[in-house]
């Protein structure tokens, strides 16, 4: 996805719903994780984002993409595979 191709829908529910949760759904290798990192690049001040993964873990995104760091910050990236979701919150109260 190239930079700017997030639908302006998209970015008018977050710009007047500020910390609204969008829940991105559909089969494996449709593209979803790609929409959700090129979405949160868009609209995320600067590591603000953050991204909830039932099958990427935190390394792995950060293998994968990078770039994504500077939006997504580790602290940001809630692990939830594997039944690690309890820990990821038990962690961060």
């Amino acid at each position: 996805m190239n930079e700017g191709n997030i639908p302006s829908e998209i970015k008018t529910f977050f710009r007047f719903f500020p910390g609204q949760t969008l829940l991105v759904k559909g089969n494996a290798g449709t593209g979803k994780t790609i929409f959700a990192l090129e979405t949160l690049k868009e609209i995320c001040e600067e590591h603000n984002g953050l991204y909830f993964s039932t099958r990427a873990t935190p390394d792995k995104l950060y293998e994968i993409f990078p770039w994504i760091r500077n939006v997504v910050p580790e602290k940001n990236v809630v692990n939830a595979t594997s039944g690690k979701i309890l820990k990821a919150f038990w962690l961060r109260s």
